[in-house]
């Protein structure tokens, strides 16, 4: 039956639905995790690979992950004796490690982690990945999600983030080249930017890429610190 699935019959079987709250948060479904499988996906999958997930590029960014874990640590024996949300502080080192690698920022200093409510994005965007949808089963009664304010919170996390992503990358376009350290924005800049490619990118496609990035692979990032 495995053989069936995933070698005889794989690409029949390699596509992953569109779910109703995937099309509204991942720019209609344009990043590795939900594009359908065909050249886009190829390419996403490639520059992933290649450029974002290399085992150089991993390595260059082991600083941030020892720093990070040495502020975990700092969090931890600090709150002594006092009882600690252990959830918290993973998810601030987790997320404290991505917004370094990806967005090439502390959001964890001065406050600004808590003024942004990044945490609370991040839930939202969870939760409404993770909850039923109505529409997925039967299609013709997507209606219902207007009706139950669904689709309006949708495209509420959806302007949130995507209003972040933009001032992100203004703010890095505005920089240049006057950077030392290349981030994951830097990298999918250039990548837009390189019109010889097989398949070039749109600023949407940037923004689907950086955002999954950062929501699967946070989860990554405390499985392996909780394995260490």
């Amino acid at each position: 039956m495995a053989r069936e699935a995933l070698k005889t019959h794989d690409l029949a079987l390699a596509t992953r639905p569109e779910i109703y709250a995937a099309k509204h948060l991942f720019y209609n479904c344009t990043n590795i995790a939900f594009a359908p499988y065909g050249a886009h996906w190829r390419n996403v999958r490639k520059i992933c690979i290649l450029e974002l997930l290399s085992a150089k590029r991993v390595l260059s960014y082991g600083f941030v992950r020892v720093e990070e874990s040495a502020r975990l640590v700092q969090r931890l024996s600090g709150s002594y004796p006092r009882p600690v949300n252990l959830s918290k502080l993973l998810n601030l080192y987790a997320n404290g490690v991505l917004c370094r690698v990806v967005f090439g920022k502390d959001f964890s200093g001065g406050g600004e982690y808590e003024q942004l409510g990044f945490q609370e994005m991040l839930d939202e965007y969870q939760e409404l990945l993770g909850g039923f949808s109505l529409g997925d089963f039967f299609p013709s009664m997507e209606f219902i999600h207007f009706l139950t304010g669904n689709k309006g919170r949708l495209e509420r996390a959806f302007r949130r983030f995507d209003q972040f992503f933009d001032d992100v990358i203004k703010d890095r376009l505005n920089c240049g080249s006057r950077r030392d350290e290349k981030d994951f924005v830097d990298i999918l800049l250039e990548v837009q930017k390189d019109e010889d490619g097989d398949m070039p990118l749109t600023m949407d496609n940037v923004k689907a890429i950086l955002l999954v990035s950062h929501i699967f692979l946070k989860h990554i990032k405390i499985v392996k610190w909780i394995d260490h």
